[in-house]
């Protein structure tokens, strides 16, 4: 199978690694296989083998972690196409043969602005999104939209804190999120407007790890994207 790993997330957006099978090195590091382009990634941050039908990602002990659909890898954890790696800050969606073009940037999330981050959630799942949100230690708020529906969800350094649905607070943000996670409207990441929550969810409770190494989990399991 032709395989590819295009960037969903971060300063290379759009770049498409080929990899064949075999084993690669990621990380930031001159001397990785796939050179990602960030300060929060580790020289030497995760493996991946690529099988006929299959990729098995490893984390190499980073200091940011890699995930896989926004759960976090424990030991060795299997992807397939489509699914979206995260490496430290960088979003990978694995492509078969054909990789399609992202779509361009939106004028109101470039520099200057107090949207820091645009897009649609058909390329960057809400998983992924929320997990990049907790590795970069936001603190700000994720607006997103899949009409009739929207949501705002406030973060202080990565930590989720309130979780709105239609202007109304959720008294359950697990059910919530959990919801929120087939959402494939379009979604902003700005500055908070409103005060810091004293409760403070970490994302590991909505999506627990996966791999060789995780136990099972006793939540529902999340959607697959």
């Amino acid at each position: 199978m032709s395989t590819h790993l295009q960037i969903l997330l971060g300063r290379e957006r759009g770049r498409v690694y080929p990899v064949a099978g075999g084993s690669y090195v990621l990380g930031r590091g001159s001397d990785s296989d796939l050179v990602l382009a960030s300060d929060i990634v580790s020289r030497r941050h995760a493996s991946v083998v690529v099988g006929a039908h299959d990729l098995r990602l490893t984390d190499l002990g980073s200091s940011n972690g890699t995930f896989i659909n926004g759960a976090r890898v424990l030991g060795e954890g299997v992807a397939v196409q489509g699914d979206v790696l995260l490496v430290g800050d960088v979003a990978l969606r694995v492509r078969g043969h054909t990789v399609p073009a992202l779509s361009p940037p939106r004028p109101d999330s470039e520099p200057g602005t107090s949207i820091n981050l645009a897009g649609n959630l058909l390329e960057v799942p809400p998983a992924t999104l929320l997990r990049y949100l907790a590795v970069i230690k936001k603190t700000g708020e994720l607006l997103l939209t899949s009409p009739p529906l929207q949501s705002r969800i406030s973060f202080t350094r990565g930590h989720i804190g309130e979780v709105f649905v239609d202007a109304r607070k959720t008294r359950d943000p697990i059910q919530a999120l959990t919801a929120i996670l087939r959402w494939k409207g379009a979604f902003e990441v700005g500055t908070s407007t409103s005060a810091t929550s004293s409760l403070l969810l970490g994302l590991d409770s909505l999506l627990p790890p996966v791999g060789s190494s995780s136990r099972p989990s006793m939540l529902p399991k999340p959607p697959r994207l």
